[in-house]
């Protein structure tokens, strides 16, 4: 499913979204670290500029994603951002990629009101495998080995190279975070949410490192017996894996959005 995390992609143009839209794009994140003239991020500075949450032209987006027969996610929005985006949207939305603050205080991370304000929504909330939002000795150890001349002295192919180097090193060389660490934050998701609106959000692409057990994709069955060891009955498992996701992206991508029927020419 061809994905953008970043509203900066558009460059304050809705007609750019209409043109993503018809070139297969289902899912937007509003915005990434950087914050935008019409979202603030989750990260601190912001200018003085910078909406508290969305500006006009902010909801225009949302609602016009809505429409179209996108799904809004909502990972590094701010607290302001994300409840003004719930408010503007009348699909469930996703947060592609975050953990649970009641877990690890980290700005990329959810509170509770926030997990229940989604869940109400009718949206999922997926849970990702980056380290440092798991776990606060984690994000220390992590800081501490880039710090070492050894990481510095990493080489790679171009800033990509480089970036894998830098992730093996750091997978290799950091005690490794259990995958139970994972699984907290997850089953936390659970208990505050709902099972019907919790999922994963692994974030490969993106992140450097992954809990112990976790590395790459080929450790999903892995991951479904820990869940059933942690008291998940089957058809839990198979919402946590995948179903609550297909159920958002079934409801907002429907033939019934006003795209199908407005004449728009989609790349099947």
């Amino acid at each position: 499913i061809p994905g953008i995390e970043g509203g900066h992609s558009l460059n304050g143009d809705l007609d750019q979204l209409e043109r993503y839209f018809r070139g297969g794009v289902r899912v937007l994140t509003l915005v990434w670290n950087n914050h935008l003239s019409w979202i603030r991020s989750c990260q601190p500075g912001a200018s003085p500029e910078t909406p508290a949450g969305l500006s006009p032209f902010g909801r225009e987006v949302v609602e016009r994603m809505n429409e179209l027969g996108m799904v809004v996610d909502l990972a590094h929005a701010g607290e302001r951002s994300f409840y003004d985006a719930l408010e503007a949207s009348s699909r469930p939305v996703l947060a592609s990629h975050s953990g649970c603050m009641a877990k690890n205080e980290h700005p990329r991370n959810l509170n509770d009101d926030q997990l229940r304000a989604l869940a109400q929504a009718g949206g999922v909330a997926c849970m990702v495998f980056c380290t440092p939002f798991l776990d606060a000795g984690a994000q220390a150890a992590e800081r501490a080995t880039r710090d070492t001349d050894a990481y510095r002295a990493l080489q790679g192919d171009g800033e990509t190279g480089l970036y894998l180097s830098q992730s093996e090193y750091l997978q290799a060389t950091v005690a490794p975070l259990p995958m139970e660490r994972f699984l907290d934050h997850l089953l936390h998701a659970i208990e505050v949410c709902g099972i019907d609106h919790v999922g994963l959000g692994s974030d490969y692409d993106g992140i450097q490192r992954a809990p112990q057990g976790l590395e790459d994709a080929s450790c999903y069955p892995r991951l479904m017996d820990a869940l059933l060891g942690r008291g998940l009955n089957e058809q839990d498992v198979r919402k946590v894996m995948g179903s609550n996701v297909e159920r958002v992206f079934r409801e907002v991508t429907s033939p019934g959005t006003r795209a199908a029927t407005a004449g728009l020419e989609v790349q099947a």
